[in-house]
């Protein structure tokens, strides 16, 4: 008879109406206005693009954002303040003040300033990795211009020798090292790079993410 009583209690248990859950509320609202890089008067898909804003990453160890737009900016957000700051600029094509004068960036999709990572020791070593995209036929030096970011060490800067791939090259996908000597402010900071040239579509070299080994000053495309 217990037995029964227990089965009984089980079942009508088992069948009993679950209790209400919170009700979940996901609020949008705006959080910070970007800079216009494209064109307002445009009828190209690209060029219409206002901001071309894929991603953002949180500065390891600081309240602060890390903002590549893949036009050329790349901004440095303070969430308390919301300030904005220019930190670099690679588009330096057509007259633009920027560093590189072989930017890349009219087939949209991956093409420009890409992404960015954090080193993993970054907080101590200052280093963090970009991907840009060049075209090699565009006119002008492939070496980095720091006319307008003076705190941008290019002295005894040299570039890589580009790693060359089968068949024509289009495009060249650059991954670049830099060092920021104090990551506390937003001055600009130095940098080594790697060249790959490329005959793919812009986003195949851009979509690969680079990290440290375990020796120093080593770099692995994953």
């Amino acid at each position: 008879m217990i037995v029964r009583v227990l089965c009984l209690v089980v079942l009508l248990y088992s069948f009993s109406p679950l209790p209400a859950l919170a009700q979940i509320t996901i609020e949008i609202k705006d959080y910070v206005s970007l800079p216009i890089t494209g064109l307002l008067d445009t009828k190209g898909n690209n060029d219409a693009l206002l901001a071309r804003v894929n991603g953002l990453r949180q500065e390891p160890s600081a309240n602060r954002l890390f903002i590549p737009d893949l036009n050329g900016p790349l901004y440095i957000l303070d969430k308390d303040t919301k300030k904005l700051t220019t930190y670099l600029d690679f588009n330096g094509r057509e007259g633009k003040s920027g560093i590189f004068h072989k930017l890349f960036i009219e087939a949209g999709y991956g093409s420009g300033l890409n992404t960015l990572y954090f080193d993993p020791d970054y907080p101590r070593n200052g280093k963090f990795y970009t991907v840009h995209i060049e075209d090699p036929a565009i006119p002008g030096s492939n070496l980095p211009d720091n006319a307008s970011f003076p705190g941008f060490k290019t002295a005894g800067y040299t570039t890589t020798p580009v790693i060359t791939t089968p068949g024509s090259v289009l495009y060249e996908g650059v991954l670049m090292e830099w060092t920021d000597t104090n990551i506390s402010n937003a001055a600009s900071p130095r940098t080594p790079s790697i060249r790959l040239a490329t005959r793919f579509f812009v986003s195949t070299f851009t979509q690969r993410t680079p990290y440290r080994t375990k020796r120093p000053q080593s770099i692995t495309l994953a």
